[in-house]
């Protein structure tokens, strides 16, 4: 079930998700984590991926690498990159895409950095692992690349341990590693998540200046509406493993089309709501994945649900133009009635 805007606006996609499905094995038979998930990110773009603890984001992420934690596994759908489905290809060929030529950011720097080893040491090594580099033209690499992160003493700080950064500073040389071997996509996981809100608003901007300066797109992974607006071109809105709405950032979070996405944007935190007796909230809470409806994934929380439609008929994507596409019975219904 193909989202309409996955060829229509990105017209040649480096990256082309089709139908992705990721599975767990439970007593009661496989749960699937992300479910028939369609997107594409064209070459020096951004795309934000949305959605709340458990939406399936991150899995999403993990699975365009084939890094699924075991005893999950990819059960469906193609992973395209730069016209080869990554899922063909062998573990040995798998490896050296990743880091090369597509590389990630995680939440947490520590995940990416080794207590043990200096900076140098470890730019060094994923350089040497990934390119014909020698140790000379590794080290000046290295040096070159938390240049462009924003190291003004890149020589010295070589020299330097992870225990010896500031968080800020972790995740910059983070981004120094994801970007040692000049990647064509980078995955950047919640990586402003464990930060403050100025180290935060940083790391974005540095995201936002590599991006533009260097070339490469970014797979963007938030929670944050905030931060993906900063950020993103695109965005895709995931619920409980299925993206439900997706198009350029700016028209759907201005103006929402799925209920989901309305009550998302309308929980979010500003200054209004600080000030008055509480944030609103969705009512209800997520569907246990097991235990979704044959229908749409948000019809026990939805105010607008359609009885004996939502629930029991899985919607389609509604093409709403101008590259924006939703999935909700309510908008199959508006489009049909204009």
């Amino acid at each position: 079930m193909t989202a309409p805007t996955t060829q229509a606006a990105v017209a040649a996609p480096l990256l082309e998700i089709d139908g992705l499905t990721v599975q767990f094995p439970t007593p009661a038979g496989p749960m699937s984590v992300v479910r028939d998930v369609s997107f594409a990110v064209a070459a020096g773009e951004c795309l934000g991926i949305v959605g709340e603890s458990g939406s399936g984001k991150s899995m999403t992420s993990r699975a365009v690498l084939r890094l699924v934690p075991p005893p999950g596994r990819i059960a469906g759908g193609s992973v395209r990159f730069d016209g080869t489905d990554l899922l063909t290809l062998t573990e040995k060929q798998m490896r050296s895409v990743r880091g090369a030529q597509i590389s990630m950011v995680f939440q947490d720097p520590t995940a990416s950095l080794n207590p043990l080893f200096s900076i140098g040491r470890q730019l060094t090594d994923v350089i040497r692992t990934h390119t014909d580099a020698g140790r000379a033209e590794a080290r000046r690499r290295a040096v070159e690349v938390l240049d462009q992160v924003g190291f003004a003493d890149a020589r010295r700080r070589l020299r330097a341990y992870p225990f010896e950064l500031s968080g800020g500073l972790r995740q910059r040389v983070s981004i120094a590693l994801a970007l040692a071997c000049g990647p064509k996509l980078v995955i950047a996981d919640e990586p402003t998540t464990n930060l403050d809100v100025s180290i935060q608003a940083q790391i974005i901007d540095l995201l936002l200046q590599l991006k533009n300066d260097v070339g490469f797109a970014i797979l963007f992974i938030s929670h944050d509406l905030g931060v993906v607006a900063s950020i993103a071109d695109r965005v895709s809105i995931m619920y409980a493993g299925r993206a439900l709405e997706t198009g350029p950032a700016s028209a759907v979070l201005a103006q929402p089309s799925h209920p989901y996405t309305q009550r998302l944007l309308r929980s979010a935190p500003t200054l209004e709501s600080r000030r008055a007796d509480g944030l609103p909230s969705i009512p209800g809470a997520a569907p246990q994945l097991g235990e979704l409806p044959a229908g749409c994934p948000f019809t026990a929380r939805c105010e607008l649900a359609i009885e004996g439609v939502c629930a029991e008929v899985e919607p389609v994507w509604t093409d709403l133009g101008d590259g924006r596409a939703a999935m909700c019975h309510l908008l199959e219904k508006e489009l049909a009635n204009a």
